[in-house]
């Protein structure tokens, strides 16, 4: 028998699994799909090379997503929390760094992607 799915993914499936895939990327250093996941603005405003350097210090990030709230224009709050193995600035070993923020998904030229992010280091 042939089982056909008929689930459809919501918007707020579409933001974790594009919110996934960005830190599996990231941790993968595979940047250049990681980049891809930002939106036009982001990626007409951040140079490719700026964004990779940004991620010079990070060796692995672990996500964790509070939560997804969906706006009324379509796109999804997502608020998450990311623990960050780094480079110790001293220049042996690493530290673990946590950081608050949040990330707006949503769909552009028919592909989801990061619209926008904001971030602080919370310890």
């Amino acid at each position: 028998p042939t089982v056909t799915s008929t689930q459809t993914l919501t918007p707020s499936d579409y933001a974790r699994t594009v919110m996934n895939e960005y830190y599996q990327d990231i941790n993968q250093r595979n940047y250049q799909e990681a980049y891809h996941l930002w939106g036009s603005d982001f990626q007409n405003t951040h140079s490719y090379s700026d964004f990779v350097n940004g991620y010079a210090h990070t060796r692995h990030d672990d996500l964790t997503i509070n939560s997804l709230t969906p706006q009324g224009n379509g796109t999804i709050s997502t608020d998450i929390t990311i623990q960050a193995t780094e480079d110790a600035t001293s220049g042996s070993g690493t530290v673990i760094s946590i950081y608050h923020g949040t990330y707006t998904v949503g769909e552009e030229n028919g592909a989801w992607k990061i619209l926008s992010g904001n971030f602080q280091k919370i310890g």
